[in-house]
């Protein structure tokens, strides 16, 4: 389960998705869901690099249906990556200048989403 609050013009918001697990192994775990309408999630949770990946892509669409999704911002691929705040990847990406800038990436610390989630 994916749970996500919010703020929308200035009123909260909270999503919660289910997902399927995909596989579930030693190295960590990947799961999906397809129900959205527009978009399939597809996270996985990598426990060596403590960090939480959620990637939305677009379906295959008819055009009416495009166009719908696309009116409220899902017209292409997104990717979220959370790293848990003082681990090696956290520190390396958060040194200035940074080592290695990937634009395409968010970060954020796992730890402001779910504190004491997890004993990583």
């Amino acid at each position: 389960m994916e749970a996500t609050a919010e703020l929308y013009m200035a009123y909260p918001h909270i999503s919660v998705i289910y997902l399927r697990v995909i596989k579930w192994g030693k190295d960590g775990i990947i799961a999906t869901s397809d129900s959205g309408i527009c978009m399939t999630i597809t996270m996985q949770i990598v426990f060596a690099e403590k960090s939480i990946s959620s990637t939305h892509s677009m379906k295959q669409l008819n055009e009416k249906t495009k166009g719908a999704c696309k009116s409220f911002g899902a017209e292409k691929t997104q990717v979220d990556i959370f790293v848990v705040k003082g681990s090696p990847r956290w520190d390396k990406e958060h040194t200035f200048p940074p080592e290695q800038p990937e634009k395409w990436i968010a970060l954020a610390s796992y730890e402001i989403f779910t504190p004491n989630c997890c004993a990583w």
